[in-house]
């Protein structure tokens, strides 16, 4: 399937931006820190997998856990709004 000459003429121009953009010293600089903090991140990742594995099944369980409280809540005020709704039904239902 061919490519658009929009869809090569964005990529191309962003392409170009992006080394124009390297010609400012504080962008080559700040290129360079984010370089190497992925390199460090990638290589902690590498060097310890199990405790990467670790820290990351810890924080899912702490969202689980969150989440079903929060679910719990939610369902609580549900049941307390209809037991309202019910007795406002039961006062008012004859008028």
């Amino acid at each position: 399937m061919k490519r658009s000459f929009i869809g090569q003429g964005v990529l191309l121009g962003a392409v170009i931006g992006g080394l124009l953009s390297l010609t400012h010293p504080s962008a080559r600089k700040e290129l360079k820190q984010i370089t190497s903090k992925g390199k460090n991140a990638t290589r902690y990742v590498i060097e310890h997998p199990t405790g990467v594995v670790k820290n990351v099944n810890d924080q899912l369980t702490n969202v689980l856990d969150v989440t079903s409280h929060s679910l719990d809540l939610t369902i609580d005020v549900l049941n307390q709004v209809e037991k309202w709704i019910q007795q406002y039904e039961d006062q008012n239902g004859d008028q």
